[in-house]
């Protein structure tokens, strides 16, 4: 009975708020104003009867530029991740943004994991608007998991959700159904 990730890219995540998210970009000396939308995968396996550990590539989302997007730095964030161990205790994840620099702007730095500290960093990446990016999320010194609730924040009036896949390293303990 293995667990099953599901998401739900076209998920209407917006929240109203009207600061940037994060994000930064300007068009021309105009002010912008990014619209956010959540991504969602869930996880849960209990089959196993103790915790699952796994590590490296957790899961790609890959993303279109819009080819009006202007140029800038554009966070994949984390939403209201959960992440729980089988003692069914809450484990606390630092989450670290990707970044997906459009056009001529200049890369931004989102940070680095902590060794020792259970984290989810995404990758940093470069694109033109039109292009497909897919950017990377990396778990590190994960203690031990059941079931999880993943959420990246991402601004949908520069980027449109394409798909994820579960990344290679944890392939064989996850399975990710699109719908």
């Amino acid at each position: 009975n293995s667990g099953n990730a599901s998401n739900s890219g076209n998920s209407n995540g917006s929240d109203g708020n009207s600061s940037n998210g994060g994000n930064s970009s300007t068009n021309g000396g105009s002010s912008y104003t990014p619209s956010m939308k959540t991504f969602q995968g869930y996880w849960m396996d209990m089959s196993l009867g103790e915790d699952y550990v796994f590590n490296g590539d957790f899961i790609d989302i890959t993303f279109r530029v819009k080819d009006d997007a202007p140029d800038g730095n554009y966070e994949v964030s984390g939403g209201s991740c959960d992440f729980a161990n089988y003692a069914a205790k809450s484990v606390k994840a630092d989450f670290i943004p990707a970044c997906i620099t459009v056009g001529d702007a200049t890369p931004e730095s989102t940070g680095s994991a902590q060794s020792g500290t259970f984290t989810i960093s995404g990758d940093s990446v470069q694109a033109k608007q039109g292009d497909e990016v897919t950017v990377r999320f990396s778990i590190s010194d994960n203690p031990g998991l059941v079931a999880l609730i993943f959420q990246a924040r991402f601004d949908s009036n520069a980027l449109e959700y394409v798909s994820a896949v579960v990344g290679d390293d944890c392939s064989d303990i996850i399975s990710l159904e699109t719908n």
